[in-house]
């Protein structure tokens, strides 16, 4: 019987899915979602990045409205301040910050994996220090706990300036705390004001798992922001994307609002040059590293 029960359950799953290009709840989720306590949805919102909160169907239907709130926002700015006041400078980015911290332990083998693509994007930097004396400064946008900063400060002995600039202001308090006396800087605020009014010439731009957050039109603008106001400028970027987005012109939602980008095309598109490229594939994302060089 419970064989039985299982295969109809199969079946049934499958018509669903041939027919339907969601989960069943993903359709009542903005109704369903009205019914469930605030406290709950605020601890499934507040773990949204990490997984660590509630699970089950009943987070999973919160986080799916979450989804959903999030791309069918009406306008870009509509999204971009979602983004800040929800997630990114809130709990839930505060949150990520901790749980990559407690990842990025380099005495754990098992995180070996995380740590890879981080060297691999720190070699690519390195390499163009080598080749070039232009670039005085990094700043890692979205730089979270500061933890890969520090490291490059240790590894990039001819920088001048290593800021760190990011969205969520308790976690850049505590990053002065953390890092304090040593050569690191840390800003509360957008990353466009802060080019905008501290950022000198000859920056490596350092962005790890960030701008898949970005919309693409933000990402253009930050990428033409770059070029037209930091003379001797580059890009680092360390990214998950499907398979399928390096054949895409135009960015998609991804889920978790971040978004598939092809990242060669959109720089490309900006008259940047590459300068290392590297490629890890993997299910269900590949892992992208990419350097590139504004034009003079």
């Amino acid at each position: 019987m419970d064989r039985c029960t299982g295969i109809i359950r199969q079946r049934l799953k499958k018509t669903w899915h041939l027919i339907f290009s969601k989960r069943p709840y993903e359709y009542v989720g903005r109704f369903f979602v009205k019914l469930m306590p605030e406290s709950y949805q605020t601890r499934v919102r507040n773990e949204f990045f990490t997984a660590r909160g509630p699970t089950g169907i009943l987070a999973d239907i919160v986080r799916a409205e979450l989804n959903r709130q999030y791309y069918s926002s009406k306008t870009v700015e509509e999204m971009r301040k979602r983004d800040r006041e929800m997630f990114w400078g809130a709990t839930p980015g505060k949150r990520w910050h901790e749980f990559t911290k407690a990842r990025y332990n380099e005495q754990d083998p098992h995180h070996r994996e995380f740590l890879q693509p981080r060297r691999l994007l720190a070699r690519q930097i390195s390499d163009l220090l080598a080749s070039s004396t232009r670039y005085q400064t990094i700043c890692e946008v979205g730089t979270g706990n500061g933890m890969f900063l520090h490291d490059l400060s240790k590894q990039c002995p001819s920088i001048k300036r290593f800021i760190g600039v990011d969205l969520n202001k308790e976690q850049i308090l505590e990053n002065r705390q953390t890092y304090r006396g040593t050569e690191l800087e840390f800003v509360h605020g957008e990353i466009t004001d802060w080019i905008q009014y501290q950022c000198d010439g000859g920056t490596i731009f350092v962005a790890i798992e960030t701008f898949e957050f970005f919309t693409q039109k933000e990402l253009e603008e930050l990428f033409h922001h770059i070029r037209e106001q930091v003379s001797a400028a580059a890009i680092a970027i360390l990214a998950l994307a499907e398979s399928s987005a390096g054949s895409e012109v135009v960015s998609r939602p991804r889920g978790s609002i971040a978004f598939n980008h092809n990242y060669l095309y959109l720089l490309k598109q900006c008259d940047y040059q590459v300068f290392r490229q590297d490629i890890q594939h993997g299910i269900p994302y590949d892992m992208i590293c990419l350097l590139a060089i504004a034009p003079s």
